[in-house]
């Protein structure tokens, strides 16, 4: 539910911000404005939503709305590449996410905290990378090549920036 706030500052000129929530209504504005106007000048866009701010307009389309968002569950490849680039970029998302199209860094943070770091891959260094320690001279269970059934393999990253 959404939840109104007075503000000094004029978001989308009614003196309002809304947190929480973005309604269906607020949606198809968005997507229309972005359609009009492309994915820049937030500031123009909020307007046409009262008590969103630019950022938020921003971050909503961003995030969730933008046909280039991947919206399907991770795939143990996409894992796996998060897990090798963690290792060598840490938590940089941003540069992460450059490997992983249609993924936001937003939504590989999102994973990585919520589902990788949990199952223990993230612990001590990411497993499969560092020697093996498992049956059969692998570091997953019954001989697998990581845990749960991952390949981990050497990443080589060459980003031009």
């Amino acid at each position: 539910m959404a939840e109104t706030l007075n503000s000094g500052r004029n978001s989308g000129g009614s003196g309002c911000k809304i947190k929480g929530s973005w309604s269906p209504n607020e949606d198809a504005t968005l997507i229309k404005m972005v359609e009009q106007h492309g994915p820049r000048n937030w500031s123009l866009i909020s307007s046409c939503i009262p008590g969103r701010s630019g950022k938020s307009c921003r971050l909503r389309w961003c995030n969730q709305l933008s046909p280039d968002v991947e919206h399907r569950p991770f795939t143990r490849e996409e894992d796996d590449v998060i897990v090798r680039a963690h290792a060598i970029h840490g938590n940089k998302w941003s540069t992460i996410s450059r490997l992983l199209h249609g993924r936001t860094d937003n939504a590989i943070k999102n994973h990585w905290n919520s589902t990788l770091r949990r199952r223990g891959v993230a612990k001590n260094g990411s497993p499969g990378l560092n020697g093996s320690n498992g049956p059969n001279g692998s570091n997953g269970p019954n001989g697998s090549n990581g845990p749960n059934g991952y390949l981990f393999e050497p990443l080589c990253i060459l980003l031009v920036i």
